[in-house]
């Protein structure tokens, strides 16, 4: 379904015929669903300064003269771009957009897919990702996940995985306790391949994001779930939440979707409970935590195949991008790094179209060298 749609849609212009058409779209999946009502959410907002549809319509003409490269675009699912939306702060952008009619160097960056290395205990290594079918005596893998045997608990030593997903990558993985844990780039766990009886359910993220569906204690025995990181430990009480704990960053961030959880850092007795819509941040340096309220589709939007920024700076946006797209992205301007943004973008697309929707307005110049992007 092509964008304009959407936009004659927000503005009640449909004729009946492309009402017909987009209704079958909204109607096909819940993807197509939560992209709609973003934009719709992101449309409303009063510090907006981008023409979207002038914005739209010149990628549009970028697709007219590339159509190979650009094909997934015109695909009507989840792929489709979304909007992107610059928000009122520039920091003195026009400063340095002056050279906005100079063309910048042709990008293309397919997004990431699904991959990942599983290291088994005996230390063996195995590459696993699209098209690639694993299996053994005790889980199987089909390419986008992996799945362990469930059964009774083992006694005595425990026998550890690890799964690391490299930049460009996702996977996720199902426990030996049906407990579900999806990893987004540049991330890697470690858990037991099976758990033993009458002890705490221990995993472990040693870096990066994951997104965990945790079975509940009733029906394991009565055995808690924890999950450590980085000077943090969670105690898991039946619940779904998400933990950002990525290597270069200096805070933890665990966002609590539904459930309970109680949070506790390693070097105090310091714990707190968090209910469902809440996140807590702990800074790595001091190790203060800090507790606060907050839109959990944000921080989920990965696991629905979206970007989705809330008045994120353009440096943090090009961490995210650098993760899923496999690429090194370098900001010399240090005004344009502060540059911020709202909207969602689909992540099933090249990384130029992800660029051009953020310059809709030539508020940055970027080019690339080898597989870094530099932005001006």
């Amino acid at each position: 379904m092509e964008f304009k749609l959407v936009l004659k849609k927000i503005n009640n212009t449909l004729s009946t015929e492309e009402e017909h058409i987009f209704n079958a779209w909204y109607k096909e999946s819940k993807s197509h669903q939560i992209y709609f009502d973003n934009i719709v959410e992101n449309w409303n907002k009063d510090d907006l300064t981008v023409d979207i549809e002038k914005g739209w319509e010149r990628i549009n003409q970028r697709i007219d003269k590339k159509p190979k490269m650009f094909h997934v675009l015109r695909y009507g699912a989840a792929a489709a771009i979304a909007v992107l939306l610059i928000t009122s702060i520039y920091i003195g952008a026009r400063s340095f957009s002056d050279a906005d009619d100079t063309p910048t160097e042709q990008i293309s960056v397919s997004p990431g897919v699904n991959k990942a290395v599983l290291e088994l205990e005996d230390g063996t290594e195995v590459a696993l990702g699209q098209d690639k079918t694993y299996s053994s005596d005790n889980l199987s893998s089909n390419g986008r996940m992996i799945s362990y045997e469930t059964g009774t608990k083992v006694k005595g030593n425990t026998r550890y995985n690890y799964l690391t997903v490299p930049r460009g990558g996702e996977f996720y993985v199902e426990l030996s306790d049906n407990s579900r844990i999806w990893l987004n780039s540049a991330s890697k766990i470690k858990y037991p391949v099976r758990f033993n009886v009458d002890e705490t359910r221990t995993v472990e993220l040693l870096y990066g994001e994951v997104y965990l569906e945790v079975s509940p204690s009733s029906k394991n025995n009565g055995t808690a779930f924890e999950v450590i990181s980085q000077g943090q430990s969670i105690e898991v009480l039946g619940t779904q939440f998400n933990i950002r704990a990525y290597k270069d960053e200096t805070e933890v961030t665990t966002t609590l979707i539904e459930g309970s959880i109680a949070v506790e850092t390693k070097d105090s007795d310091f714990s707190e409970i968090l209910k469902p819509n809440q996140q807590s941040v702990f800074n790595k340096s001091s190790h203060s935590l800090a507790i606060s309220d907050v839109d959990v589709d944000d921080t989920v939007a990965w696991r629905q195949g979206f970007f989705n920024f809330s008045n994120e700076p353009l440096e943090r946006i090009a961490k995210i991008l650098e993760r899923w797209y496999d690429v090194d992205i370098y900001i010399k301007n240090k005004n344009a790094a502060q540059l911020k943004f709202n909207g969602s973008l689909s992540k099933e697309q090249n990384i130029e179209n992800i660029l051009e929707t953020i310059n809709v307005d030539s508020v940055i110049q970027y080019h690339m060298e080898k597989n870094t992007i530099i932005i001006e």
